[in-house]
């Protein structure tokens, strides 16, 4: 008897992955709870709905107190950042206006794209585990609790913010978004991280050279690599290491010693 099996293909989806924070604060009780569960994914919906990404042609996985949503290749990246993501904000801000403490919503969202295996029980891949990563990550975390007032912060992977963020446009500012290297050693994620409705705080964050946007220096196959600063001296002369001593006129033309802040010789 031949055995079934059931059959694998792949797919291109787009991936947003939102996770509410606060949600095991004390005065979060389960009634509290579900009230802000409702608030977020009605915002969610109304938000897909008003960006011409329909919420019912999409795949929701509700995880916890959080979805990842699967958007089908056939509509725009670009619509997923904006409009997309300015419609929650503002649809969460209007919640939280008149919400209690404890059910007031604030997001961590997640934007990626790839390609997901399918089969019999669903979809699966490394895109997923990428935003899952992404999601949790303590820079992500940061953002959001550095802007008490914003109602959304977002992390974009490398290759989303390469295609759709990085040529601006449509809304898009590049200059919202800051580079982040996330994750322990040996296992570092590039990501870039804005704060929903915060014009050009991600110009300001990359003030220490990390990278600036678009035309940030690469290393190896299109990663982002950080610029490191780099020590200017004269041209020409000599530079010693350790003590120095000249007997006579060892040598010729002018002679130029460079110390450094200690008086040592450089």
């Amino acid at each position: 008897m031949a055995e079934n099996r059931s059959e694998h293909r792949s797919e291109h989806r787009s991936l947003l992955a939102v996770d509410m924070a606060g949600s095991s604060a004390p005065d979060r009780n389960d009634r509290a709870m579900a009230r802000a569960r409702d608030a977020l994914f009605g915002a969610l919906e109304s938000a897909f709905d008003r960006s011409g990404v329909p919420w019912r042609e999409c795949e929701v996985e509700v995880q916890g107190d959080g979805c990842v949503v699967r958007v089908p290749a056939r509509f725009p990246k670009a619509a997923l950042v904006h409009p997309l993501l300015g419609h929650l904000s503002d649809l969460l801000h209007e919640h939280n206006e008149f919400a209690s403490a404890s059910t007031r919503v604030r997001v961590r969202a997640v934007l990626h794209a790839g390609e997901l295996a399918v089969d019999g029980r669903g979809m699966t891949g490394r895109p997923q585990v990428a935003v899952a990563r992404l999601l949790d990550c303590a820079e992500l975390r940061a953002a959001l609790a550095g802007a008490p007032s914003a109602a959304v912060a977002l992390a974009v992977s490398e290759r989303f913010y390469e295609d759709v963020v990085e040529p601006g446009g449509l809304g898009i500012t590049p200059d919202d978004f800051w580079f982040a290297e996330v994750g322990g050693a040996g296992s570092l994620t590039i990501a870039w991280l804005t704060v929903v409705g915060e014009r050009g705080r991600g110009a300001r964050g990359r003030a220490d050279g990390a990278r600036d946007a678009g035309a940030g220096a690469r290393t190896g196959a299109g990663r982002v690599g950080r610029v490191e600063p780099v020590e200017r001296k004269p041209s020409g002369g000599f530079t010693f290491n350790g003590a120095t001593t000249f007997h006579g006129d060892a040598i010729v033309g002018d002679k130029h010693v460079w110390t450094d802040e200690k008086g040592r010789n450089r």
